[in-house]
């Protein structure tokens, strides 16, 4: 058995404490303050891309097509029977809907003109008006309407927003001694982003 003197047992204790001080103080240092080890860091890209969502829905005159009726040959600026119904406005009309995300324009076409066997009446016979407001300028004006076309142009309003509608009034010019029957055709409406172009396919 090895024996210390005083002075030895104090150096020792002394030794003792300043080791046990230097690894606590190292602890308290790099573990207690966070500074464990060293540290890096790094980044990616996030990103999400938000469906365009556009919704519309037809008046319930609209629904049921644009008729005219009888009509005689020789006449002109035939009103289809929804032109003047609504407190003497139209019935005819597209309505957005509120949950759009976007703002729209509304495009319009009859890719045939009005047909009863081999007869027709032309597109150029087959005019309308339309606007955001329903009694916008050139509304009860046939003589602002414009022809319809057989492929998909722009009318009137533009930038309409979610909840509002597309009011629209449609004529006829009937050539004289067109023969006799029953004429139709299909009208095509598409509703696209606002700026966009109604050529684009869906």
């Amino acid at each position: 058995m090895v024996k210390m003197n005083k002075q030895a047992k104090i150096t020792l204790l002394a030794f003792s404490i300043f080791a046990l001080c230097s690894v606590f103080g190292a602890y308290l240092f790099m573990g207690g303050l966070g500074f464990v080890g060293a540290t890096t860091e790094g980044s990616v890209v996030s990103n999400a891309t938000i469906a365009t969502s556009i919704g519309f829905t037809f008046s319930e005159n609209l629904s049921l097509g644009i008729l005219f009726g009888e009509v005689n040959p020789d006449s002109a600026d035939n009103n289809a029977t929804g032109n003047n119904l609504s407190a003497g406005n139209t019935a005819y009309y597209i309505t957005m809907d509120s949950a759009n995300n976007e703002n729209t324009d509304t495009c319009i076409k009859a890719p045939t003109a009005l047909t009863s066997g081999g007869n027709s009446i032309a597109n150029g016979n087959y005019t309308y008006d339309a606007s955001t407001t329903i009694d916008g300028a050139g509304m009860n004006d046939p003589a602002d309407s414009v022809a319809m076309t057989d492929t998909y142009a722009k009318f009137g309003g533009e930038d309409i927003a979610p909840d509002a509608s597309q009011y629209m009034q449609f004529y006829l010019d009937v050539p004289a001694l067109q023969p006799s029957g029953v004429y139709a055709n299909t009208i095509s409406f598409k509703i696209i982003s606002t700026g966009g172009s109604c050529m684009l396919s869906v």
